[in-house]
């Protein structure tokens, strides 16, 4: 059975757009006093996602294609173009009769009909291959080019974690640099992808710069506080269900060591500094009233919260739906049917109707008076009108009814560190103003 149609569906979308025509050859991103290169970028993004899954994935990409050439050329195989020209003619079959475009698939896919064309002649050298190597009568299927291509590639892919610096894989004859491999990223992640990492370049070279022109001196201190920083937040937050910071980045492909050796933390460490400079003490003693109580409504005390959601409506549209008035009554039956907090977790875990907190028995985390964008405004001011240990009303939220239990109350950091999360709160804002003269 011919997969071509598959195949070209799940071929990566490219970005429409063209480089600007206000740029030199070869840039993709330019500033007063600095410049990216399109190669550096893709070694960035080669050297970035190397050992991580869209890195390996990318990589075995390549030695597949690779593995077909090189193995077709020992083997001193080629494909007559009767071949190639009988297999795109059953794809503009196929095609037309599934409605679909070819060329203009082809054509949003960011391939010519070149690429399209040699794309056809590796799969039938791929096909002939395997037919060879398995003694073959008939066309191999799907299942069986993979796993020939599984068994050579596998011992390939392990070799790459273990390659020298700048490269992506060297073993043997086999040599793959991290641009050859960040040229395969670029292809595969969105345009909205690659301008975040585009950007952080950007960033880690202008920082990189004022450090140098203001003589600012990044210290062990500011870099380990960093990664404290992040311990923390991945250590209270519940949905990542007790994971460290360390495990995280394993599971990401990546260690502790990369990260202190890498310029992102650099990046980060700067970043620290120059909100130190822009938003420092004397601009915390001149806060109003209000704006220091804005501040303290996101970054004093916390509450450690589970609760227990129900889905309500205002009008039932069938008769399994809960109005605001039957969930109420639901919700204070669960109540009572607690006897008191240490059984709160046990019927959320079964009765929540928020999935992401059921599986984690209602807990929600640790919350400030004010959570814009992450927590419903409802929920932060019961937790904060509530007692400790004690469960409360029912009240409404944005999509339902509720009722929470507050497990513990953080106090108010002291003043230092108070002031060091406001000024880590400020970061984007950072990061934006250096970005603002960037011509793409």
């Amino acid at each position: 059975m011919f997969a071509l149609l598959p195949l070209l569906l799940s071929f990566p979308l490219q970005s429409a757009s063209e480089p600007s025509a206000k740029l030199p050859e070869g840039i993709v991103a330019q500033w007063d006093g600095g410049s990216i290169s399109a190669l550096r970028l893709e070694r960035f993004l080669g050297h970035t996602f190397h050992r991580k899954p869209v890195g390996q994935e990318a990589l075995r990409h390549l030695l597949q294609i690779q593995l077909v050439e090189r193995e077709a050329s020992a083997r001193g195989l080629a494909i007559p173009e009767s071949a190639v020209s009988e297999r795109i003619h059953l794809a503009e079959q196929q095609s037309e009769s599934a409605g679909i475009d070819l060329y203009a698939a082809i054509a949003q896919r960011g391939m010519s009909r070149e690429h399209f064309q040699k794309l056809i002649r590796d799969s039938l050298l791929h096909e002939e291959l395997v037919r060879q190597d398995l003694s073959l009568t008939t066309t191999p299927t799907v299942e069986q080019q993979k796993e020939w291509t599984e068994s050579k590639v596998g011992e390939l892919i392990a070799a790459s974690l273990k390659s020298p610096p700048g490269w992506a894989l060297s073993e043997g004859n086999w040599e793959i640099s991290l641009e050859e491999l960040g040229a395969s990223i670029h292809s595969a992640l969105s345009s909205n992808r690659i301008q975040e990492y585009l950007e952080q370049l950007i960033i880690q070279d202008k920082l990189e710069a004022w450090a140098k022109e203001t003589g600012t001196i990044l210290t062990p201190e500011i870099l380990q506080a960093e990664i404290e920083w992040r311990r923390n937040r991945v250590s209270q937050n519940p949905a990542f269900g007790g994971m460290t910071y360390e495990k995280l980045l394993s599971s990401q492909g990546s260690s502790l060591e990369a990260v202190k050796h890498g310029a992102e933390l650099r990046a980060v460490g700067f970043l620290r500094l120059l909100a130190r400079e822009r938003w420092n003490d004397a601009w915390f003693d001149s806060l109003s009233p209000e704006v220091r109580a804005a501040h303290n409504a996101k970054f004093g005390e916390s509450r450690q919260v589970s609760w227990l959601f129900l889905h309500a409506k205002n009008e039932k549209s069938d008769p399994l739906d809960l109005d605001f008035n039957d969930a109420r009554n639901e919700l204070l039956a669960y109540r009572k049917e607690m006897e008191g907090p240490h059984n709160f977790g046990k019927l959320a875990s079964k009765l929540s109707e928020h999935e992401p907190t059921r599986t984690r028995d209602g807990m929600l985390g640790w919350l400030h008076r004010n959570e814009p964008g992450v927590i419903d405004e409802a929920v932060c001011k019961v937790a904060f009108d509530s007692d400790i240990n004690n469960i409360s009303d029912p009240f409404r939220t944005k999509e339902g009814m509720a009722i929470l239990l507050v497990h513990q109350i953080r106090p108010r950091p002291d003043e230092v560190v108070f002031r060091e999360l406001v000024r880590r709160s400020k970061h984007e804002e950072l990061r934006e103003s250096l970005l603002s003269d960037v011509t793409y």
